[in-house]
C-alpha cells in the first residue's frame, strides 16, 4: 500500500498553534511534550512523519476549551532515564480533516491495540492495512518478532 505524507506541515503546525496558543499560552506544538520529553521533540517529528504531535496533557487542555480537533493516539514512549511511559497524540482538524484520514486512523488505532498488548502478530497485519507513514514505526519495531517477556506496551528511547 502507498504512504501519503499527512498534510503540509507548515498549514498544520499553524493552525494548531494558532488555536492553542490562546488557550495554552506557554504551548506552541514543536515544544507541547511535556518537559521530559522536550529535547527529543525535533526527532519523534520525522521519526513519525507527524507534523505535529503534543502530550497528553495538552490534548486534554485543548478538548476542556476546543471542539476544533480530534486527537489520535501515535504511541506511549519512555525517555531515557525515566521510569514511566507518555502517551503522544496527532491532532487533527475537524474543519480541515480528509475523510480518508479518519479510517486509517481507525486502523491505526487497531493495530496499536493489539502492539500495546503485545499481539504483534495482529498488530503487523493492521498497520500493513492502515497506509500511513506513522507504522512504518511500528512495523520496523516489530519486525517478524513476537513481543518480548514482560513487554508492557511501552517503548523505551534510547537517546536522551
Amino acid at each position: 500500500m502507498k504512504h501519503r505524507h499527512i498534510h503540509t506541515s507548515s498549514r498544520l503546525y499553524k493552525k494548531f498553534s494558532e488555536d492553542t496558543h490562546s488557550l495554552l499560552p506557554a504551548c506552541v506544538p514543536l515544544s507541547c511534550l511535556p518537559e521530559n520529553l522536550r529535547t527529543e521533540n525535533n526527532q519523534l517529528l520525522p521519526f513519525y512523519h507527524l507534523p505535529v504531535i503534543c502530550s497528553e496533557y495538552v490534548k486534554n487542555e485543548v478538548e476542556k476549551f476546543s471542539d476544533k480537533y480530534t486527537f489520535y493516539e501515535i504511541d506511549t514512549v519512555q525517555v531515557k532515564g525515566k521510569t514511566e511511559g507518555k502517551k503522544i497524540f496527532f491532532p487533527v482538524s475537524l474543519e480541515e480533516g480528509e475523510p480518508e484520514l479518519k479510517t486509517k486512523f481507525g486502523l491505526f488505532e487497531t493495530a496499536l491495540s493489539a502492539y500495546y498488548s503485545g499481539d504483534w502478530n495482529s498488530a503487523r497485519k493492521s498497520f500493513k492495512d492502515c497506509g500511513l507513514e506513522a507504522d512504518q514505526v511500528f512495523l520496523e519495531r516489530m519486525g517478524r518478532l513476537n513481543a518480548p517477556d514482560g513487554w508492557m506496551g511501552i517503548w523505551t528511547m534510547t537517546t536522551k
